[in-house]
């Protein structure tokens, strides 16, 4: 397997410091820390993270096997999951590089910014990085989780197992998304700088050009094509470009946008109304375990978390108030239908409150 130096050990200048390998670890956990792998890492964190940036400093660090599954939501995707502490070293690393890239990044670029995101089309993007220029190679080194039968229905072009020689990027890693945006920061620097257009915007793969000029747009899907062919050795997806007038909106990052109004798209109101069904499905069998309780309430909420942003108050109550059944019994929902709670979590508050 190849050796992954992140700084020279030989310059001392270069050398990882234990303090900033501890905030990485720190950082990594906030999201992680019920995961069996981060509770295994953290049973014994200091030795692990001490042992860790000797590695990284000796030059000896090579990244464990990653866990390759499928998941179905939104849409069937292959992910690569690194073991936890290739997990803090990605963390490390962004935390490093990080404030380089935003110098170099434009203002309409969202992807993985503080303060921007999906709120603020490629073919096969991350199968297609070219690896010479961004250095992965998990498929060399990995587990399969779930069953071979799990990529069935899944695009060749969508997996890395099929990718072209020496390219793909592993969806799942926090360094992937980084780097993938700055990989394409070269386009948006052409588009915006050297084309000259003033309305622009990309997430990841994902892009958008507003201009008055019906045949000016036309004509800038060969000169795009032609510049990502060439600089990045990436296609434009042909069955992904869309072309029309403003007022019959703009899909966009799983939302319809119109002139002053935002609207969530159809597949997410689908595979919202698809979750509430699988929940309602578990009321038959009597009543729900804590878990599937905390299942139904995490899974309502990050639904909510994403429509509360736009204007869908009115579905929301038809989500909550017509589709969701028997689960008030065990929850409630706020006045705003912004989030859902369990009403045990409510009970114990008033327990902690009356005991003191």
């Amino acid at each position: 397997m190849t050796q992954l130096r992140l700084f020279d050990p030989d310059a001392t200048r270069g050398w990882v410091a234990l303090e900033d390998l501890f905030s990485a670890y720190y950082t990594c956990r906030r999201n992680k820390r019920r995961t069996h792998n981060a509770l295994v890492f953290e049973l014994d964190y200091e030795s692990q993270l001490v042992a860790l940036c000797d590695e990284i400093n000796n030059g000896t660090y090579r990244p464990g096997k990653s866990v390759a599954f499928i998941v179905d939501t939104p849409v069937k995707r292959e992910i690569f999951a690194a073991e936890f502490r290739d997990r803090v070293v990605h963390h490390l690393i962004i935390a490093k590089l990080n404030p380089l890239f935003e110098k170099a990044f434009i203002y309409d670029s969202y992807a993985c910014r503080v303060g921007k995101g999906t709120l603020f089309g490629i073919r096969g993007f991350f199968m297609n990085i070219n690896t010479d220029r961004l250095f992965a190679r998990p498929t060399e080194n990995c587990v399969i989780k779930g069953h071979r039968s799990d990529w069935d229905g899944l695009p060749p072009s969508k997996s890395l197992f099929h990718s072209p020689p020496r390219c793909g990027l592993p969806i799942g890693n926090l360094s992937s998304q980084v780097f993938a945006n700055f990989y394409l920061n070269v386009f948006d620097h052409f588009v915006k700088h050297d084309l000259g257009i003033r309305y622009y915007g990309r997430y990841v793969d994902d892009f958008v050009v507003v201009h008055t000029d019906h045949d000016y747009l036309v004509s800038l899907i060969g000169v795009l094509r032609r510049f990502l062919d060439t600089e990045l050795a990436l296609e434009l997806h042909p069955d992904k470009i869309h072309l029309q007038h403003y007022a019959k909106g703009v899909n966009f990052l799983g939302v319809v946008i119109k002139p002053n109004r935002v609207y969530v798209g159809a597949r997410t109101k689908g595979n919202f109304s698809a979750a509430i069904a699988k929940h309602n499905a578990v009321l038959q069998g009597g009543d729900p375990t804590v878990g599937e309780q905390q299942a139904f309430v995490s899974s309502t909420n990050s639904y909510l978390g994403l429509m509360k942003h736009h204007n869908t108050r009115r579905l929301r109550y038809r989500m909550l108030r017509r589709e969701v059944k028997g689960w008030w019994k065990y929850a409630y929902t706020t006045g705003s239908l912004n989030k859902v709670v369990l009403k045990a979590k409510l009970e114990n508050k008033r327990i902690s409150t009356q005991k003191r």
